[in-house]
C-alpha cells in the first residue's frame, strides 16, 4: 500500500476500523467503581486479539496470536510485526483496539474519550495556540492531537513541536511534526469520541463487536 497521496488524487480511501467494548468492573470490585486501567489495557488487548483472529478466519495470515505478541517499544509505541500495525485506548468503561497490515503506510494512533469530557481551562488554552479550535472545541482539538502523539510515539512531548492544522475535506486535518506530517479524522460513537491519526487520507469506521462475535463478523481492515 503506498503513502503517497493516495485518496487525494481521488483513488478510494482506505477504511480504518477501529473496534470498541464496553468494559465491566472486576467481579471482585465495587459496583461504583468504573475498571481500573489494568483491566481496561487487558481488555483492549483482548479487543487485538479477536481482530487477530477475524483476519486468520478470513484467510489472512495475522501473526499475533497471543497478548505477548502486542509488543511496546522504551517510550511506549506499539510495535509493529512485519507489516502488521496496531493501536489502543481507553476511557472509563470502554477500550478501542484496531489491528491492520498497513505495512509501510503505518503506524497508528488512536485516541478514545467521552463526549462529556471535561478539558482544562490551561489545555484548552493550550491547544488554542496550535490553531483556532473551531467547531469541535478543545475536546475534539484534544483528541487530534493525543492521536497524534500516540502515532509519533513521542507521547504529550509532541506538544512543543507539532503545527497545523490544515484542514483537507470531509473532517480530515493534516498536521505537521519534526519534519513529517499525518491526517487525523473523528468519529462520534453514542457518548464517545473517537480519534485517530494516519499518515494518508482514510476514512474511520468503528465498530462495536456482539458479546459472542459470529462467523459474520466484518474484517477489521477494508482496504
Amino acid at each position: 500500500m503506498s503513502g503517497a497521496g493516495l485518496g487525494e488524487r481521488g483513488a478510494p480511501r482506505p477504511v480504518l476500523r477501529p473496534w470498541l467494548a464496553a468494559v465491566a468492573p472486576a467481579a471482585h470490585g465495587s459496583w461504583r467503581r468504573a475498571p481500573g486501567p489494568d483491566l481496561l489495557r487487558a481488555a483492549a488487548r483482548g479487543l487485538l486479539l479477536d481482530q487477530a483472529a477475524a483476519y486468520r478466519r478470513a484467510g489472512h495470515p495475522c501473526p499475533f496470536e497471543e497478548a505477548a505478541d502486542f509488543r511496546q517499544g522504551p517510550g511506549g509505541a506499539p510495535l509493529p510485526l512485519g507489516p502488521w500495525h496496531w493501536a489502543v485506548s481507553h476511557t472509563p468503561g470502554w477500550c478501542a483496539a484496531l489491528l491492520a497490515p498497513l505495512g509501510s503506510a503505518g503506524p497508528l494512533g488512536l485516541d478514545l474519550e467521552h463526549a462529556g469530557r471535561p478539558v482544562s481551562a490551561a489545555l484548552a488554552e493550550r491547544l488554542a495556540r496550535l490553531a483556532p479550535l473551531g467547531n469541535e472545541g478543545p475536546l475534539g482539538r484534544w483528541l487530534r492531537v493525543e492521536a497524534l502523539a500516540k502515532l509519533s510515539g513521542e507521547g504529550l512531548a509532541l506538544l512543543a513541536k507539532i503545527g497545523g492544522p490544515v484542514g483537507l475535506s470531509d473532517g480530515l486535518e493534516r498536521w505537521s511534526f519534526d519534519g513529517r506530517s499525518a491526517l487525523t479524522r473523528l468519529e462520534r460513537v453514542g457518548g464517545l469520541w473517537l480519534g485517530c491519526a494516519w499518515s494518508v487520507p482514510f476514512e474511520l469506521a468503528p465498530w462495536c463487536p456482539p458479546p459472542e462475535p459470529g462467523p459474520s463478523s466484518p474484517l477489521p481492515f477494508c482496504p
